[in-house]
């Protein structure tokens, strides 16, 4: 029997994993099929499979399944990882045809290149192949040899200053350069990888619905959102002194929420969300927060945390019918 992992996007689209054969269903929200191909012939996605090699990665294996959900934001799966040694985030970005927001993929991690070779060599071939600095020459030859189709992916290689995702890189901006002058002298690329970096970018040019779709675009931690909540709470306290902030303020006092809703999610902290929602006085704010939910339950893989985040999403369809009333 064909074992079936389901699962549900924050956009609400509805995706069965087929494990036996690493192929996926999608439909939207009315039920139709989300197809693989421009054609639309094709229902069945491809799962990718993904290989990190080097002993010092830290990968985002999901410990009750085979499978971790990551999430495709224009075009690219944003697959997080950290090494042993440090306590950044980093990310590695691969293209995605597929417009679903959320892409199942197998995620392995193995020591050595001889590892990668004894154990894949009678599956599956990977379709990304994620090395660290330490690959030789030799290494590469022996990839490519005995997996000639799978993409192989040197990590951290960013030419010039790379940003990690530490507090002392957003520390370091300094106060009196404008966003659009850090834009001209670094490159998209390189500050993508670091969401707290992009957040004071978006601040400081008050872009905040692009600071509000980091929430979603990646898995920050808990520590990240309080560090980008640190830098909208200034704004609120510097409000009263510049008209383009209190022109604005209502927004900034949502995005606020909205990041602090995020944090007591990642924290568990049961009777900080339960409150917020209790305080909860439009429809608006329970789609925020339902969407928040949504995008946190790949990230809290556990049985107990599944149930916790299912039982808000109950309390906050009972929310919603009350202010119908």
């Amino acid at each position: 029997m064909t074992k079936i992992i389901e699962e549900k996007t924050p956009k609400g689209i509805s995706i069965k994993v087929m494990i036996d054969k690493w192929k996926f269903l999608a439909f939207d929200k009315r039920g139709g099929s989300i197809y693989a191909d421009s054609a639309n012939t094709m229902v069945l996605h491809h799962v990718p499979f993904i290989v990190f090699v080097g002993t010092e990665f830290i990968v985002p294996e999901n410990i009750r399944t085979e499978v971790t959900f990551l999430k495709n934001v224009k075009g690219k799966i944003i697959i997080p990882y950290s090494y042993t040694y440090e306590h950044n985030r980093r990310y590695v970005f691969i293209p995605a045809i597929s417009e679903i927001d959320i892409i199942p993929a197998k995620i392995k991690r193995m020591d050595s290149i001889a590892d990668l070779v004894r154990d894949v060599e009678k599956g599956v071939q990977p379709d990304y192949i994620i090395v660290d600095k330490g690959v030789t020459r030799g290494d590469i030859i022996v990839i490519k040899n005995r997996f000639p189709s799978s993409d192989v992916v040197l990590a951290d290689t960013v030419k010039g200053h790379q940003y990690t995702n530490g507090s002392n890189d957003a520390d370091s901006i300094p106060s009196d350069k404008r966003a659009a002058d850090i834009l001209k002298e670094v490159n998209l690329n390189m500050m993508s990888d670091n969401p707290v970096f992009l957040a004071r970018i978006h601040l400081r040019e008050l872009a905040l619905s692009k600071t509000n779709q980091l929430l979603l675009d990646f898995d920050l931690s808990a520590d990240e959102a309080e560090y980008i909540l640190s830098f909208i709470e200034t704004m609120v306290k510097r409000a009263p002194e510049k008209k383009e902030l209190m022109d604005n303020i209502a927004k900034i006092h949502a995005l606020r929420e909205a990041f602090n809703f995020y944090i007591k999610l990642m924290q568990k902290d049961d009777a900080a969300v339960r409150d917020i929602i209790e305080k909860i006085d439009n429809p608006g704010e329970i789609v925020s927060c339902n969407t928040l939910i949504a995008k946190i339950k790949p990230q809290l893989p556990e049985k107990s945390d599944q149930l916790m985040l299912t039982e808000y999403e109950n309390i906050l369809y009972e929310k919603a019918e009350t202010l119908r009333q």
